[in-house]
């Protein structure tokens, strides 16, 4: 037997969406078999966290929808990339000044 630790939700969700560059909600439900509340909380903690940044897309003929991209370098993301980051930041910093958790 050996002693490997499973990974959290948010680890297989930050690892997925590292590896399929613009992945839905559906689609990383669909992936790996996880329910949607359960990946919308992920999701939720990982853009706190700025590990990820959501972008809105809306395709011909469909309904607006948000891709979820992986956080690399400031410098090697787009300009309105950039923005979304240092907002996801700078909300984590206030929420460490206030006290209200964040990351350490």
């Amino acid at each position: 037997m050996t002693n490997t630790k499973r990974m959290t939700t948010k680890q297989r969700i930050s690892r997925y969406v590292k590896k399929f560059d613009g992945p839905t909600v559906s689609d990383i439900c669909r992936s790996l078999s996880l329910s949607k509340s359960a990946v919308g909380d992920a999701v939720k903690q990982l853009r706190e966290e700025g590990v990820i940044i959501a972008k809105a897309t809306c395709e011909p003929g469909m309904h607006v929808s948000q891709r979820y991209y992986p956080v690399t370098t400031v410098e090697s993301l787009d300009p309105e990339r950039t923005v979304i980051t240092r907002m996801a930041l700078f909300d984590r910093y206030i929420l460490q000044t206030r006290g209200k958790g964040g990351i350490s």
